[in-house]
């Protein structure tokens, strides 16, 4: 392996950690942060309730109320109106934006026509208040003497029934009924999908229990839930409308740039993930609380005695002969009546 290429690997290497860092963060060991760095994250301890510690990746109960829905420590306020606002109301009180909690996360996918089954894969952590006289571990048990939070691991393979369209049929999640995959079939007449399909839309509830106990209220949430759909056929590329319409000439050309890049799938409260082979075929998707993109480097066409190195081009040298040609040109179409042969 060459110097350059080991150099790559490292770079890769550590990218990949701070990425994997940043999820353990701010949503906690999702199954595949748990499978790549061990069981001990699957089973984590918090010295506070995980909504508390976890910024985002969690489902809140759907029964919760609005007023119940949000972290009243995380409100916005806005202490400031527009002009016009001030002027109607005549009073500048404060604006207040919530950010209310999902109960539900969903992916929506195309899959032809003939297809007849989907296998659903899900994941999620719950965690429970673990008073310190439960507590086996005598240093923990000292140090946090209001309890701790333990999560445990959960994971549920499903086969799902695509034989009909059908309108909001529900899977119970076996030994968690309180938990349910909600799947809507329909079809689809699209103009811009060359065959006949089915749209599906496949959602993640959580219908637990609302618990009015703040003590105890995260016991029935669902941490770092993940849905991931898999088909013994292929998911079809969801058509981008825009693009044959798009007169913008720079989107055009991104439309040109991109025109090997397809979306496979919709996320719904989250982001979602294709994996293709390499004939660009997807026959998996799952969902992502934080999505990344690969941005492929861009490097300028090696031509023959042409200079495109910025720092040499900046050099004295240079300017002059750039000026001249530039004002010169300038002068011929009577756009500009005085011009020096260094720009000012």
């Amino acid at each position: 392996m060459s110097e350059k290429s080991s150099r790559a690997n490292q770079t890769a290497e550590v990218r990949s950690g701070l990425i994997d860092a940043l999820n353990l963060d701010l949503i906690g060991p999702t199954r595949r942060i748990s499978r790549k760095y061990g069981r001990e994250y699957e089973e984590e301890i918090l010295p506070i309730a995980p909504t508390k510690w976890y910024l985002t990746g969690f489902l809140a109960p759907q029964n919760a109320a609005p007023n119940e829905r949000y972290d009243e420590s995380e409100v916005e306020t806005l202490d400031e109106v527009s002009e016009q606002a001030a002027n109607e109301t005549q009073n500048k009180e404060n604006i207040t934006i919530k950010s209310y909690f999902p109960s539900s996360i969903g992916l929506s996918v195309l899959v032809p026509k003939e297809t007849t089954e989907l296998i659903a894969e899900i994941s999620w952590g719950k965690y429970r208040k673990i008073k310190p006289d439960l507590l086996t571990n005598l240093a923990v048990k000292t140090q946090f003497q209001d309890g701790v939070w333990q999560r445990t691991a959960h994971k549920a393979r499903i086969h799902l029934s695509l034989k009909k369209s059908q309108q909001s049929v529900l899977y119970k999640i076996l030994g968690h009924k309180e938990l349910e995959l909600v799947v809507t079939v329909r079809e689809t007449h699209a103009i811009h999908v060359e065959e006949k399909s089915r749209t599906v839309a496949i959602f993640f509830v959580n219908r637990y229990a609302f618990i009015k106990d703040l003590e105890k209220r995260d016991e029935n949430y669902v941490f770092q839930p993940e849905l991931t759909l898999k088909t013994s056929s292929y998911f079809i590329a969801r058509p981008q409308a825009y693009r044959s319409i798009n007169a913008d000439w720079d989107e055009q050309v991104a439309d040109l740039q991109y025109r090997n890049v397809f979306t496979f799938a919709v996320g719904h409260n989250v982001a979602s993930v294709a994996k293709t082979d390499d004939s660009k075929k997807c026959t998996s998707v799952r969902t992502t609380w934080i999505p990344l993109a690969e941005v492929k480097k861009v490097e300028p066409k090696k031509l023959e005695n042409v200079m495109l190195d910025m720092q040499e081009l900046a050099q004295d040298r240079f300017v002059g002969l750039f000026s001249h040609d530039v004002t010169g040109s300038m002068k011929k179409n009577g756009r500009l009546s005085r011009c020096s042969n260094r720009p000012t």
